[in-house]
């Protein structure tokens, strides 16, 4: 039985969801044309894709396993130390690859590289506004930095943060002239 909001909530929306991507993936297939490009060779580099997954999911397990083991456990700790040490291998084996599953030249490029840190950073952020404001309000007042105030009531908080994202290219229109060629 399902029990809580999320209980009517989850299956209306995947009620919802279903019909949508599959209207959208048959949009897709009937609107866009083929593209005329084909890559060389056509042959999937399984030993990239197999590192590259590897070296993503083990972090990915010790963070998600971190409770149950202990975060200073050994196993936690192999984890997150095995996952960097496998990225660095599919880079050094994928670097003379003709088509490697990611290209890590384009990726070292300054425009790229730039905009991916500049979105790691942004969300990183955002991810720290909408955990820790939440917390912040709902922890007790005497703490001495909580407000007490329940869910609901904290919830508007948030409101602040959307704010300042919604007109964050706002304010960089005007404090850059114009943008880069983009308008409202």
């Amino acid at each position: 039985m399902l029990r809580g909001t999320g209980g009517g909530i989850i299956p209306l929306g995947m009620a919802v969801a279903r019909p949508t991507f599959r209207a959208s993936g048959l949009a897709v297939a009937l609107v866009l044309p083929e593209s005329g490009i084909r890559s060389a060779g056509g042959r999937i580099d399984l030993v990239g894709a197999a590192l590259l997954g590897l070296g993503v999911t083990l972090p990915l397990l010790a963070v998600r396993r971190g409770n149950a083991w202990g975060w200073t456990s050994g196993r936690v700790l192999a984890l997150l130390a095995a996952g960097p040490v496998v990225l660095v291998v599919f880079g050094l084996v994928e670097r003379p690859n003709a088509s490697p599953p990611v290209d890590l030249r384009l990726l070292a490029q300054p425009a790229v590289l730039v905009t991916n840190a500049t979105t790691a950073l942004v969300g990183i952020c955002m991810f720290g506004a909408f955990m820790l404001v939440p917390q912040l309000a709902q922890a007790s007042v005497s703490t001495g930095y909580g407000f007490g105030v329940d869910a609901t009531r904290g919830g508007p908080l948030l409101a602040v943060s959307r704010a300042a994202i919604e007109s964050a290219p706002r304010c960089r229109e005007r404090l850059s002239g114009g943008g880069a060629g983009w308008s409202r």
